[in-house]
């Protein structure tokens, strides 16, 4: 737990000091919540019926190659109670503007965990795609509300020491708070 709270402390330094004069580079911090769909779960049956959500916390750097399109990488935390796993993903971030005043936002990620908090899982790929929308924009800060789906594989090492290939899908709504 000290580690996740000197991570979160550390993302929220690099954000707040990402604020650049060109307004080309962006940073910024987002938190969410949602729900998994399904999933093929089904090593221990139980685990079935249990409220299947996900929450994450990233924080996003990115750059306007281009006036409507961003690119970028950002880091987090993500927890899904079902399997009860924790990862930091590591992701490549891309956000495009259709419109010229730059209020609606259509992005997506894909990456990868760099850790779990599970021997026995492990991360393949992390992807998602979002819409968001600017509702307020200050100096350079925004904040963006959003709805996203979310996928994610990995593998399970049961106790035959068999893997077992495993996917989970997800809707989750994120809130971001941009600099």
């Amino acid at each position: 737990m000290k580690n996740k709270s000197i991570l979160i402390i550390l993302l929220l330094i690099s954000e707040l000091s990402v604020n650049a004069q060109n307004h080309k580079l962006w940073g910024g911090i987002e938190v969410a919540y949602g729900f998994c769909l399904g999933n093929n779960y089904n090593i221990n049956s139980e685990l079935e019926n249990e409220n299947k959500s996900l929450s994450f916390i990233q924080g996003t750097i990115g750059y306007y190659v281009m006036p409507d399109i961003s690119i970028g990488a950002s880091i987090g935390i993500r927890s899904y109670n079902t399997p009860g796993l924790n990862i930091i993903p590591l992701s490549f971030d891309i956000r495009y503007h259709p419109f010229n005043n730059k209020k609606i936002v259509i992005g997506g990620s894909i990456g990868n965990s760099i850790c779990t908090n599970e021997d026995y899982i492990k991360m393949n790929l992390v992807r998602y795609i979002f819409v968001g929308y600017k509702f307020w924009n200050i100096k350079n800060r925004s904040i963006i509300p959003s709805v996203g789906y979310s996928f994610y594989q990995y593998n399970i090492t049961d106790t035959k020491n068999t893997k077992h290939n495993q996917s989970k899908n997800s809707i989750y709504v994120k809130i971001g708070f941009i600099y």
